[in-house]
């Protein structure tokens, strides 16, 4: 999540909260945001709404990323260092491993399930892909 992001969530705190939003001051918010920052925006608000329709009071940071999963990263694709040469004796590994991703992604099909990558093009959050995934037998 980034500052953008973590700002419209510290709005919704604000409105749910509001009174508490207040007491905190900007530290708290400088907190927050750190500890949010591994976490879609739209998981985190989920997770803020469902816990403010069971609580009054203003909650700590473990009572929303509890049940969420950080989202990781994007991978950049690794370059070849000319000091090292092409990585020529890692293309059979790469391959490999592609072969095992492929075969896994036709596994997920053949269970009616879609691929996490398919699932975050749908942005669709890790927690509610591996629903998803459970409740097809996947595990």
């Amino acid at each position: 999540m980034n500052t953008e992001e973590f700002d419209k969530l510290w709005r919704l705190f604000a409105s749910l909260f509001p009174a508490a939003v207040k007491k905190r001051g900007p530290n708290a918010k400088e907190v927050w945001e750190r500890a949010m920052s591994p976490y879609s925006l739209d998981e985190a608000t989920e997770a803020t709404l469902k816990y403010a329709r069971q609580n009054k009071f203003f909650p700590d940071v473990a009572d929303i990323t509890g049940g969420l999963a950080p989202v990781e990263p994007e991978m950049e694709e690794a370059k070849p260092d000319p000091a090292f040469g092409d990585y020529g004796c890692m293309k059979k590994h790469v391959a490999a491993l592609r072969d095992v991703v492929t075969a896994l992604d036709a596994r997920y099909h053949a269970a009616g399930v879609v691929t996490l990558t398919e699932a975050k093009a749908q942005g669709m959050g890790y927690n509610k892909w591996a629903e998803l995934c459970r409740s097809a037998g996947g595990g």
